[in-house]
């Protein structure tokens, strides 16, 4: 049983980040905490906050590190103050999309981009050490590969690395254009969310190096089977993870229907969670 989301408020716009893509705003919550939100813009289904929630969730099936997310709705009178501080918003803001719940995704307090991390440092057996669960790393990439995620690509993979100099975690974050970005979730089938090279981060140097230090040698079986299940997981608790989103949001019974078969192939779970062999060789 999946937990309820939580839903907030935002008490304060901070700014809007400039960014290409969503745009999001970094806000101050009712509960204390920053958090960044993102909006999307008509029509339904509002693919880019689904795909964040329910990746929020299934990622947590696969006992995987994500920031804590929430629901986050925003009043004008908070706006209408942000733009007397700071000016208008961007075109992405209107009447309309501000009256939608937002997906909110809270701050992490110490953390790196993994692309950041990786260019100080040449990563040798003793920095695995320092992580938790450094094969987490080819979770993730197996992840992207089941739910068609086109937007964490080697050059821009959207992890961060978070926690202690004692144990550290990779992070996944940013997962809008999970479902090969699609505008409607009955589209999609295995071969629509297949990812060419260029979108798998599972083509890194850092993956070569788990191979080469030999930290898989041993787990082969129990990894594989550990993927497998969280994807079970995951699939099996769609049901529970759709009460979860805003009905405003747009997601109507034929799109849960086609995610859930989808996700639910057992033949392409246990193709996808073989995959990475094709990269530590």
């Amino acid at each position: 049983m999946i937990s309820p989301i939580k839903h907030l408020n935002v008490v304060q716009i901070i700014e809007e980040i400039p960014t290409i893509g969503s745009a999001p705003l970094y806000v101050l919550c009712d509960d204390g905490y920053d958090y960044y939100i993102k909006t999307t813009k008509p029509p339904l289904p509002y693919v880019e906050l689904i795909n964040e929630l329910m990746c929020g969730y299934m990622l947590k099936c696969w006992g995987l590190s994500v920031p804590e997310f929430a629901i986050a709705r925003v009043d004008t009178d908070v706006v209408d103050a942000y733009v007397a501080e700071k000016g208008k918003l961007s075109d992405r803001y209107t009447e309309s999309t501000i009256k939608v719940p937002f997906f909110a995704s809270r701050k992490i307090g110490l953390s790196n981009n993994l692309e950041e991390y990786n260019s100080k440092q040449n990563f040798s057996k003793k920095h695995f050490d320092l992580f938790r669960a450094p094969l987490d790393i080819i979770k993730i990439g197996l992840f992207d590969l089941w739910v068609g995620n086109k937007d964490r690509k080697p050059e821009n993979p959207n992890i961060l690395i978070s926690g202690n100099d004692r144990e550290l975690e990779f992070c996944p974050i940013d997962h809008t254009a999970a479902f090969a970005h699609c505008d409607r979730y009955i589209n999609i089938n295995d071969l629509f969310l297949f990812l060419e090279n260029r979108f798998r981060i599972l083509t890194i140097p850092l993956i070569k190096s788990i191979a080469n230090f030999g930290l898989i040698d041993d787990n082969r079986a129990n990894f594989e089977q550990e993927v497998v299940d969280g994807m079970k997981l995951a699939a099996n608790s769609l049901q529970d993870i759709f009460t979860q989103i805003p009905l405003e949001w747009g997601l109507n019974k034929k799109d849960k229907a086609k995610i859930i078969e989808v996700l639910s192939d057992n033949e392409r779970i246990n193709r996808i969670a073989k995959i990475y062999l094709e990269y530590i060789r």
